[in-house]
């Protein structure tokens, strides 16, 4: 299963939580504040805007 990775700056150690879960309130290593956590891996696995097409945006007259 697919996991969130987060890293937290106080102590270095990456925390993994499944996808669903919330952002960790503390570090679970060190017991830091949910401001020193950080997500590593950003997005998802769509293909972007419109889901990929490539469309024309210009107005035809």
């Amino acid at each position: 299963m697919p996991k969130k990775r987060f890293y937290c700056t106080n102590c270095g150690r990456v925390i993994e939580v499944p996808f669903g879960a919330p952002k960790p309130h503390q570090c679970p290593y060190c017991g830091a504040h949910h401001t020193m956590i950080h997500r590593l891996d950003r997005g998802g696995f769509g293909r972007g805007w419109r889901g990929g097409r490539n469309i024309n945006l210009q107005k035809t007259t």
